[in-house]
């Protein structure tokens, strides 16, 4: 009967825990939200919601095509060179960081050169530059999704 009194509360205090996370559309044991819309047929795997989308990346690029503030020269190999300088500088950064520093990091980094990007006052040489450091965190950061997806599905 002891047994009984200890038990019956816990199991109902289950189900309204259960009830209660069903009825707010919430799943507590869920690692990983997929995405089935059809519209999206990559199926990437998004492990946290406030990564990078690449929706804005393809919006912020119409934007400054529309406004004429990239450059339109081909001349752009010195930059180009920079820029991939810059990219093997991240990379080595993000492999000594932990993944949810990793992610912040790229996050900080993405919005501080977005700032400059739409910044009136840069020059259509930085805007260039700092677009394509945008480019380079958004696929680092879709890399760190995928690979900690993977390494949650080796669990």
């Amino acid at each position: 009967m002891k047994r009984l009194i200890l038990v019956l509360p816990l199991v109902a205090l289950s189900c309204v825990f259960l009830l209660h996370m069903k009825a707010n559309g919430s799943n507590p044991f869920s690692f990983a939200v997929i995405s089935t819309t059809p519209e999206n047929a990559s199926k990437s795997i998004i492990k946290y919601e406030d990564c990078i989308k690449e929706e804005s990346l393809v919006a912020l690029k119409a934007f400054l095509e529309r406004e004429k503030r990239l450059p339109v020269s081909k001349k752009l190999s010195s930059l180009d060179t920079q820029v991939r300088k810059y990219r093997t500088s991240l990379d080595s950064t993000i492999q000594s960081l932990n993944a949810i520093d990793a992610h912040s990091f790229l996050h900080t980094e993405f919005d501080r050169c977005k700032k400059i990007v739409l910044s009136s006052e840069s020059s259509k040489i930085q805007t260039y530059y700092h677009f394509k450091i945008m480019e380079s965190c958004y696929r680092k950061d879709k890399e760190l999704n995928e690979s900690s997806q993977n390494s949650l599905a080796e669990l």
